[in-house]
């Protein structure tokens, strides 16, 4: 009996994770280098009164690598450096999807980072050091668009 109980508790909620339940929240702040890390609210950095990372604009897409990426809207940093977005993956905070952040501020190299949909409860701690960019983020893979164009001879009869 307790095995059924259990069953219906996951599927709850995997089902209501998807209907707004997940926010991913995070801070960006001046760092020595671009790094992305998933930590506690209790850590010091994510906690410290600092405005360094107002402004940043933050890009995420759900399952990069996948046939159907999920590129979400942009958001902006508040002016201590907060972010919210909603996630709207059935399931989200509960069940590993996998992400892309990039993290952009004029005057700061930029962040670009794949890693695993942080459970809920913990945070992004986003560093980004001053400076100028001089390497442009990773290029997004679109697998159908490729797939399309290296089979086009093939599609045309030209092979």
């Amino acid at each position: 009996m307790q095995s059924v109980g259990f069953v219906v508790l996951v599927v709850t909620v995997v089902f209501l994770g998807g209907c707004g339940g997940y926010v991913l929240k995070g801070r960006v702040v001046e760092g020595p280098g671009p790094a992305v890390m998933v930590v506690g609210t209790g850590e010091e950095r994510y906690r410290m009164r600092d405005g360094s990372g107002s402004g940043a604009e933050v890009l995420v897409t759900i399952d990069p690598d996948s046939i159907r990426p999920n590129r979400m809207r942009p958001v902006v940093a508040n002016g201590s450096g907060y972010f919210e977005i909603p996630i709207r993956e059935s399931g989200a905070g509960f069940l590993e999807y996998e992400l892309r952040l990039i993290v952009k501020r004029p005057g700061y190299l930029s962040a670009d980072e794949t890693l695993a949909l942080p459970k809920s409860g913990r945070r992004l701690l986003v560093s980004l050091p001053r400076g100028r960019d001089r390497v442009e983020p990773k290029r997004e893979v679109d697998v159908l668009r490729e797939a399309l164009e290296e089979g086009g001879p093939y599609l045309r009869g030209e092979k």
